[in-house]
């Protein structure tokens, strides 16, 4: 495919400078990116690692089945979840948990050949070389050019560097009482066992989870105690089975994405036994915790510690992938994927304000520099996600 039009890429990446030279002097001031751990937006992901100089790291993550193939291509991010949203377990496929967990670990074993730690698999590296040819075609055709780095036309697999995660999982309970009508249906029934399974498959794999929960927080509370159970009574039986006695698998890492619970929850879930409350981040997002009137944010953020808060955009790729309405043969292939190049490169350059407003909110809460807001949710997020410490802007 050729590389997008000059004009277009000047266009954007001029809206790109103009949007984030703030939010670079904070980079500057923290000494590397600003971290953005949960984004659905592959598009701008890929568009920002094309044209270099990132001030944003990404954590992309998948919903359904339909865009695991897209997420495990997608180049230009530091790590990739996979996962079964809340609002789509009623409707998943049969089997849909056994490749979750066949991809899963495809993602970890090709992290572990390329020399990540086996004693931390959330440290794995996704090289994505199984990624399917039709997937990765189609993320090519969505973000930036996949034969920039001269494949001949052909999608380039994607070799960046990444952590793997399981997410977005979760439960959602007005989301389920839209679809039954009420409270108690079967698509309730159906996030609750999807969302447990899913727990299940982390502590089975020993990988970091991503949590969406609206409206659900005393039946999040009552899983992850039950699972925090589980976790220890399984960790016993693999110490005795090894003769390992009073050896203990940790319990994987818990993020709450876009966290909308009340201060007194979330101490409550830090309190969580088992070593689990050590291992809870709060995450938060322009898009929802800064939504007017945004009164008990302070709250909460003062009732976290600092070292568990992380920054997200909770962003998403624009529906049709960009570029303008119309006859599709008024525009050549190559004009209408400089389009969608250059329409994510601006939206990437919003995502990086509204991950600037949340650190400055974040710091008058704290009391502290945007900067050192900056710094300390990159190193929560590398911590999160098992991934080495990184000084510089280079992409992953």
């Amino acid at each position: 495919m050729a590389a997008p039009d000059g004009a277009w890429v000047a266009a954007a990446e001029g809206v790109l400078l103009e949007q984030d030279g703030a939010v670079r002097d904070a980079v500057a001031a923290a000494g590397g990116p600003i971290f953005d751990c949960h984004s659905h937006a592959a598009q701008a992901a890929t568009a920002a690692a094309v044209a270099g100089g990132r001030a944003v790291d990404t954590a992309l993550v998948g919903t359904r089945e339909s865009d695991w193939d897209g997420v495990a291509a997608c180049r230009g991010v530091r790590a990739r979840g996979l996962g079964l949203h809340p609002w789509y377990a009623a409707s998943a496929a049969p089997g849909w948990l056994d490749r979750l967990r066949l991809r899963l670990q495809e993602l970890v074993a090709a992290g572990r050949s390329e020399g990540a730690s086996p004693e931390d698999p959330a440290a794995a590296i996704a090289a994505t070389a199984t990624a399917a040819a039709a997937a990765a075609a189609a993320v090519a055709t969505r973000a930036a050019p996949a034969d920039a780095e001269g494949s001949g036309g052909t999608a380039a697999p994607a070799a960046a560097a990444a952590a793997v995660v399981v997410g977005e999982i979760g439960l959602d309970k007005s989301a389920a009482k839209r679809a039954d009508g009420g409270s108690g249906g079967a698509a309730w029934s159906a996030q609750q066992e999807a969302f447990r399974a899913q727990l299940a498959l982390a502590a089975e794999l020993h990988l970091p989870v991503s949590v969406h929960c609206v409206k659900a927080f005393g039946e999040l509370l009552s899983a992850l105690g039950q699972w925090e159970q589980q976790a220890a009574a399984a960790a016993a039986a693999a110490a005795a089975a090894a003769a390992a006695a009073g050896a203990r698998l940790p319990l994987p890492r818990v993020m709450l994405h876009s966290y909308g619970g009340s201060a007194d929850f979330a101490k409550s879930l830090l309190k969580l036994g088992g070593g689990l409350g050590a291992r809870i981040y709060f995450s938060f997002s322009a898009r929802i915790n800064l939504r007017p009137p945004a009164t008990k944010l302070d709250a909460v953020l003062a009732a976290v510690p600092l070292d568990r808060l992380l920054l997200e955009s909770d962003d998403s790729d624009p529906a049709g992938g960009g570029g303008e309405g119309g006859d599709e043969g008024s525009r050549d292939r190559a004009g209408r994927e400089a389009a969608r190049h250059a329409g994510a490169l601006a939206q990437g350059a919003l995502a990086q304000g509204a991950l600037l407003a949340l650190a400055q909110r974040i710091a008058g809460a704290k009391g502290v520099s945007v900067g050192e807001v900056v710094r300390a949710t990159r190193c929560n997020a590398e911590r999160f996600f098992g991934l080495s410490t990184r000084a510089g802007h280079g992409g992953a």
